[in-house]
Formats: structure tokens, sequence, C-alpha cells
């Protein structure tokens, strides 16, 4: 009797390669569906010193975990757009850097510096509540040296 898994296994291989791709597409399921938690479209907009804040990040995460996920989005010409945040409280994350002309060594090569634009105040977060399926919320940041 000869070994015939060498002949077997390429086959077994090749089902698990599908296997696994079923299962990766059927994961990745129709973002037009609801999610499974009360949710909002949350959109505004985010100002430093009246200023809008040019790029950057908001993060939205729940204070209890059971609400669902966290949520972020891009920060483009001082406006946001998140959908699917979960209802409740929230800890309204900021984060935005700017060039400072400077270079800075980063392990023998030359990196532009960047420094935090985000007032100290506000880099901890801020406690916000979501409460409607569409809602406007406006960040109006002011820095210290005002």
């Amino acid at each position: 009797m000869g070994n015939h898994w060498g002949s077997v296994m390429p086959n077994r291989q090749s089902q698990g390669v599908i296997v696994l791709a079923v299962v990766l597409v059927a994961g990745c399921g129709d973002s037009q569906e609801p999610p499974p938690y009360p949710s909002s479209r949350v959109t505004g907009s985010i100002t430093i010193d009246g200023k809008p804040i040019e790029e950057g990040r908001v993060q939205f995460l729940p204070k209890d975990s059971a609400q669902g996920p966290v949520t972020s989005a891009e920060i483009r010409e001082g406006t946001y757009t998140l959908d699917r945040v979960p209802m409740g409280k929230q800890t309204a994350i900021l984060t935005a850097t700017r060039k400072t002309g400077r270079m800075i060594d980063d392990y023998g090569k030359p990196f532009p510096e960047v420094v935090n634009i985000i007032p100290e105040t506000y880099r901890d977060g801020i406690t916000i509540d979501i409460s409607e399926k569409e809602q406007r919320c406006d960040f109006e940041l002011e820095s210290r040296d005002q």
C-alpha cells in the first residue's frame, strides 16, 4: 500500500482555503443593516478659538461597554460625521496635530516635528450624551492663552 496522503492533502488545503474565503466574505456584513444596538448618526464641527480644525480624528467611547463599539471618524475642514454611534453617555476623544516646520532626529533620519493642537484641558475626553437618531454635536474648544 502506498502513501496516498500526498494526493489528498492538496485537496484538503484547497477546501480549507475555500471555507476560509466563504467565512471571511460572510463576516463582511451589509453596512446598511441597522446595528444590534440603539444608535445615532452624529455630525458636528470642531473649532479651537473659533477656527476650524483642518484635520484630525474624533472617537466616541461608550461609558458602558455594553452600549456598543467605539466609533471614530476623520475631522476634515472642521467637520465630522459618525454613523452607528451607540446611544447613551460617551467620552469624545479629539486628536489633531500641526507641523511646526522643524525637523527632528528619528533614529538618525530627519522627520517633521508635529505638536498636538488640542488644548490640554480637553485631552482626557469630553463627556457627551447621545440620545437622538440624528444628532448634532459641536465642540468649541478654547485655548488657555485667549
